[in-house]
């Protein structure tokens, strides 16, 4: 978020439910944040029509959701007013979680494994539902992430060209999973910059072209 406010966007950090609450309870939450957002444009200076949702793994998840699902039949009635409110207009997804290719983001998500039916792996499969009301995308990762599998990304990618969405899309070879800004102001360990450290100057020139 501090990248962010460096850059001079307005950055919002939310804090959302995790188990044991279970979907659709932090989807609700995140929509309503681009709502509130949305709607004190003018208190926080901000141009309400370039409001973008960044997240992190399990939060990419989220926020790939936000950008997919907040127009989707499973919210009908408990989301109040236009839905266009909810839209966001711009998304960062960092090695997020998409698919059950992640098989623990689901069970947690859904609250054990057998919520996790054919029924609801459609509905959270993100790279399914891809649409022409998606918002241009930057999403990274890195090749050797040994938890959330770079497939994720590269399907979402696909999908995100077969709707001609614009996106970018950044693969590194190395860097692994949850390397935050990839060097040592969010992980000690990173003592020389991880080869994906430059990604917010790139998400953030890919925010200000769309």
């Amino acid at each position: 978020a501090l990248e962010y406010a460096a850059a001079g966007f307005c950055a919002f950090v939310l804090n959302y439910s995790v188990q044991p609450a279970i979907f659709p309870q932090a989807l609700l939450e995140a929509l309503t944040a681009v709502r509130f957002v949305r709607e004190h444009a003018v208190e926080y200076r901000i141009d309400p029509n370039r409001i973008s949702v960044c997240g992190f793994s399990a939060g990419g998840h989220l926020a790939a959701s936000v950008g997919t699902l907040w127009n989707h039949s499973c919210l009908d009635g408990l989301l109040e007013g236009d839905r266009e409110t909810y839209r966001p207009n711009g998304l960062v997804l960092s090695y997020p979680v998409i698919n059950p290719l992640h098989r623990g983001s689901f069970v947690n998500l859904l609250g054990g494994e057998e919520k996790v039916t054919p029924e609801m792996v459609e509905l959270l499969s993100l790279e399914r539902h891809v649409s022409a009301d998606t918002p241009p995308t930057f999403i990274w990762h890195n090749a050797d992430d040994n938890c959330v599998p770079v497939e994720s990304s590269l399907m979402f990618g696909i999908s995100l060209t077969q709707n001609h969405i614009p996106f970018e899309m950044r693969v590194w070879e190395n860097g692994g999973h949850g390397c935050c800004l990839g060097n040592y102001v969010t992980k000690e360990i990173h003592k020389e910059p991880l080869p994906c450290n430059g990604w917010v100057r790139e998400s953030v020139a890919f925010l200000l072209k769309h």
